[in-house]
């Protein structure tokens, strides 16, 4: 019985390494494989063909993975939103919503004076991804992960809206660049910079997400 014991426990010792050194390398391969992928994602993206010659510098806040994956899933739309980006006397626009490709594509064009970060509401959309650039002027953009804000009022459907309250974090933005907020981050655009004319002219191309 004694022998029979020890064999048994030296028996579930082996299985339990076999066990773990298996775990071992699979975690190594998945590493392996994620590595990879993140590598060939930030090619991709810093290589910038994406943006079909379009001159203005995407923020280093961008989710690259996450914008690769929507870029591939839709490249004639972001296509048409980045040409309507690099074509378009953008200063000449007059504030209002402008067809890009039907519902699809579409731009929302404001201007007007810089909001307190004290008094205003981040906000969230599920159907739409934003591509944000200020045509004139400069902002602070409030970006933080939507599952961190709390709820001021329950996103609505119909709207492709809803309000939060939140700390996040700001990033000034002027007409050399260009933000893109997917459907997790909850956003604050528009916000006063200290020192700065207070008008801020900006363009926001909605593009349906995938």
């Amino acid at each position: 019985m004694k022998r029979f014991c020890m064999k048994t426990t030296v028996l579930r010792s082996t299985q339990q390494a076999i066990v773990m050194v298996s775990m071992f390398f699979f975690s190594c391969a998945v590493s392996k494989t994620f590595s990879q992928e993140n590598a060939a994602t930030a090619k991709w993206f810093e290589g910038k063909a994406w943006l079909n010659g379009l001159s203005l510098t995407p923020h280093k806040t961008i989710d690259q993975a996450e914008f690769k994956k929507q870029y591939e899933a839709n490249p004639e739309m972001w296509d048409k939103a980045f040409r309507y980006l690099k074509e378009t006397d953008l200063a000449a626009l007059k504030p209002g919503k402008y067809a890009i490709e039907g519902d699809n594509v579409y731009a929302l064009v404001t201007e007007g004076p810089a909001r307190s970060a004290d008094t205003a509401k981040w906000e969230d959309h599920q159907q739409y991804i934003d591509i944000h650039h200020v045509i004139t002027g400069k902002e602070n953009m409030g970006l933080v992960p939507v599952t961190t804000a709390t709820v001021i009022t329950p996103y609505d459907s119909g709207k492709d809206i809803g309000f939060y309250k939140a700390n996040g974090t700001f990033y000034e933005s002027g007409n050399d660049t260009f933000f893109i907020v997917f459907p997790k981050d909850a956003h604050l655009p528009g916000i006063k910079i200290d020192g700065y004319n207070d008008r801020i002219k900006k363009v926001v191309i909605k593009v349906k997400k995938a």
